[in-house]
């Protein structure tokens, strides 16, 4: 077992905490400049909608409430992320020394 040193309060043994350091600074970066390098490659063709807070509203308002099965779905992605996270018996972190 890993080595702890007395004065760190939390030890993650989780591959996800890993990844998901490693991977921030390229997402990070893909998010911000992907929008902007499509705008240039490929232009809107319509720049001004004033009226477009009216429209979703319309559509919203068409769409109706959200249904049983979306809240299921809601559910089911909450579950996969977090058990992808934390895994199966829920500890993210190992608290204390070994």
């Amino acid at each position: 077992m890993p080595q702890i040193s007395r004065g760190a309060w939390y030890y993650c043994l989780n591959p996800w905490v890993s990844w998901f350091k490693v991977a921030s600074l390229p997402a990070l970066v893909s998010l911000l400049l992907t929008p902007l390098i499509l705008y240039k490659l490929c232009p809107p063709e319509i720049k001004d909608t004033p009226d477009a807070p009216e429209m979703a509203v319309k559509k919203l308002e068409k769409m109706g409430p959200v249904t049983r099965n979306e809240w299921i779905m809601v559910g089911t992605m909450l579950l996969a992320v977090t058990l992808w996270v934390c895994g199966w018996h829920g500890s993210c972190c190992l608290h204390g020394s070994m």
